[in-house]
């Protein structure tokens, strides 16, 4: 019996169902979307567990996410490929749409073939061992089905892996692992961010790394309006000491939504993670079939990597400090933030940002959706309602004044680049499902 944390089905019940099903080129519309809720859930488990960063978790949910939905394709009649729109994908491998084709084991493929690359190329053993769980587990589930079914869906799944893994290659994110950042001195800087932390500069160059579908990481960029100032009467003092007040008269709520909303490395699966765990409670919450799922998670994580694009190529070029520094430097030598203050600059807000993209998508894709979240309840936390994704996403951005760690500008407008990302997307890729 194969069991993910959070699941209660073993491999037999969770695909009994899909053994109904005549395999061919609409069956993705009647298929179990189990085998991408187990997939993504185990990517988070690995995201959490391998210590990846927020940027890089973005980027890690994304090229999954696609990878399930072009395995997918034989099996969704009226979809296509993201080739020819998504930025370098130009070359997919074909298919027959009216031969029979097993989806899930396409899928199972494709996953267990990308997902040591997008992670850097080595995997812990207790990670490679979850891997190889899930897709023995899956391929088991389907050792009744037609061989030839099940052949063809293994060697295209395969063909899409290559596909995949040759494209990211060519992101610049390996170029970017060599590259050497020089913090720019603060001397007559005094707005410049300070680290908080003695480790090095988070993603400094990930700004440079190729967008999946906006044309350029500045075209949804918001210049910062509040200009630094240490005047007590001006706009950034005043923001400032809106965090300072916050945190020293924080209620039990807003130390909740703080908290909720954390999402640290090594703790969880990131902040594009939360949302990635939204995602799939939408897939059961909806009764989403596999094509509709698959579509999703592509959707999500590729408006989320984009959004850490955009962020961070705004936040090293504005290098603005943290609040921690500038509360320390001129209101309270002695104040610290509810959360530990991630070390990379302050504007905009990564969270915020990337929530307002997948909040967006969300919206687009599922219409407004009210939805009990029950991503952290493993961390002893208590599940929280939103009437909307947006609601989401606005609590996510407030949450990190509250935690201390950014001001309210970074938040706003976090979550305006982060639309701003998700309606590009749009622009590029169709979110209409197929009949």
């Amino acid at each position: 019996m194969f069991i993910l944390s959070g699941c209660q089905k073993n491999e037999e019940e969770f695909f009994d169902d899909a053994k109904k099903i005549k395999l061919g080129p609409e069956s993705a519309k009647k298929e179990s979307p189990e085998v991408a809720i187990k997939w993504m859930q185990l990517v988070r488990t690995m995201v959490k567990s391998e210590g990846k960063n927020p940027p890089q978790a973005s980027r890690i949910y994304a090229y999954m996410g696609i990878t399930m939905y072009e395995a997918t394709l034989p099996a969704m009649q009226e979809s296509s490929s993201f080739a020819g729109k998504l930025n370098g994908l130009v070359n997919m491998p074909t298919y027959l749409k009216k031969k029979d084709y097993d989806a899930v084991i396409s899928i199972n493929e494709a996953m267990k073939q990308v997902v040591r690359d997008v992670f850097g190329g080595t995997l812990q053993g207790a990670n490679q061992m979850r891997v190889d769980s899930l897709y023995a587990a899956i391929n088991a589930s389907r050792s009744n089905y037609p061989a030839a079914a099940v052949a063809y869906g293994k060697d295209f799944g395969g063909k899409v892996a290559t596909a995949i893994k040759q494209w990211m290659a060519t992101d610049n994110f390996i170029q970017t692992r060599s590259m050497v950042y020089s913090i720019p001195s603060r001397i007559g800087h005094p707005e410049y961010w300070a680290p908080t932390s003695s480790s090095s500069p988070v993603e400094p160059f990930w700004g440079q790394l190729r967008s999946f579908a906006v044309s350029s990481p500045t075209v949804c960029a918001i210049p910062m309006q509040n200009a630094y100032s240490e005047d007590t009467a001006s706009t950034f003092y005043k923001e400032a000491y809106f965090v300072y007040r916050t945190k020293n008269t924080l209620t039990a709520e807003q130390a909740a939504i703080a908290n909720w909303w954390a999402d640290g490395p090594v703790a969880t699966p990131t902040p594009p993670g939360h949302w990635v765990a939204i995602a799939n409670q939408m897939v059961t919450q909806k009764n989403l079939k596999l094509n509709r799922a698959v579509k999703l998670h592509a959707l999500v994580g590729i408006a989320m990597a984009d959004a850490f694009i955009c962020c961070w190529d705004i936040k090293y070029k504005q290098n603005l400090l943290r609040p921690i520094t500038y509360i320390r430097e001129q209101i309270d030598p002695t104040w610290s933030p509810l959360l530990v203050t991630p070390n990379f600059p302050e504007y905009t807000s990564g969270h915020s940002t990337s929530s307002g993209a997948a909040a967006e998508v969300l919206t687009q894709y599922l219409g407004t959706q009210s939805f009990l979240d029950s991503t952290n309840l493993n961390l002893g936390l208590s599940p929280r309602y939103f009437n909307s994704f947006d609601a989401a996403a606005q609590e996510a951005a407030i949450s990190r004044v509250y935690g201390g760690i950014h001001y309210r500008e970074a938040g706003a407008n976090g979550i305006e680049m982060g639309r701003c990302v998700a309606n590009q997307l749009e622009d590029r890729v169709d979110f209409e499902d197929e009949d």
